[in-house]
């Protein structure tokens, strides 16, 4: 199914999501031909965990039957939950092939194939979600951007809940040179993870062979990430005009070293 912008199925008619450019056209392709890896590996499994923290951290916050965006959506795993609880969904991806995953699970969603730096929605929103993916925005100016255009979608009295990793994951010994694989019958990868506390850049270096006609053909993709300080992030909220923030170290919330260095934030979007 052709995912583009216009074919899109919302109520969001008349936005402009298209704001093309290299750097986002390369982002793009690296996600869509990583879509079937980022399904696989945050299947059912990942969507139980996760629920359990949005009701602890974010869902609380919400009104029944609350009009959430799950902003950089993935392959919607987090989507379908969030409706079987009462809420209105809405997803939002820059992978055409991500969205189309999320579309199998959720056929009546509306789904939005935007860059999060260039979303551009009126107050529309009782919470903006994002998990696992703001690291991914490799400047302060990027994630600004992104927070403003959180703030603008959410309607008043709005909130924004994330988790983002620290620096303390991606240097600890469960991210330090960290390898995963799968094989199957024919598709084979290799995912493999290296920090640079110099340059505080994640690079995730991604292996695929696929089996096409008969022939192994190999493809190798490289996603960059970052961290950022506590007060970076929460200054660069209250710039964009969040308030009441709220910051919360998993690791110490829920006493598990699994989660060290996972942070949530919590800020809310009230009339100045």
């Amino acid at each position: 199914m052709d995912m583009t912008t216009s074919s899109i199925t919302h109520n969001l008619s008349g936005l402009n999501f298209d704001h093309s450019s290299q750097l986002e056209n390369s982002m793009r392709s690296s996600y869509n031909k990583l879509a079937d890896i980022y399904n696989e590996i945050w299947d059912q499994p990942y969507d139980e965990e996760v629920i359990q923290l949005l009701e602890k951290f974010i869902l609380r916050y919400l009104p029944q039957n609350a009009h959430i965006l799950d902003l950089c959506c993935g392959t919607g795993n987090l989507i379908k939950p969030l409706i079987e609880k009462g809420y209105q969904v809405t997803g939002t991806d820059i992978s055409e092939s991500m969205l189309n995953y999320a579309r199998s699970k959720v056929p009546d969603t509306q789904l939005i194939l935007s860059d999060a730096r260039f979303l551009n929605i009126p107050p529309t929103f009782h919470g903006v979600i994002s998990l696992g993916s703001l690291n991914h925005f490799l400047s302060l100016e990027d994630l600004k951007k992104v927070f403003q255009n959180v703030f603008d979608s959410l309607l008043e009295n709005g909130i924004f809940g994330f988790n983002i990793a620290m620096e303390t994951m991606y240097s600890s010994e469960k991210w330090i040179d960290q390898v995963m694989t799968d094989v199957k019958d024919e598709l084979i990868w290799i995912w493999k993870k290296k920090y640079d506390s110099e340059t505080k850049l994640c690079t995730k270096t991604i292996t695929i062979l696929e089996l096409i006609d008969q022939q192994w053909q190999r493809s190798d993709k490289i996603l960059l990430s970052t961290v950022y300080k506590t007060e970076e992030i929460q200054a660069t909220l209250e710039e964009v005009g969040f308030s009441k923030i709220k910051i919360y170290d998993l690791e110490k919330e829920l006493n598990d070293t699994n989660k060290l260095g996972s942070y949530v934030f919590i800020c809310h979007k009230n009339k100045k």
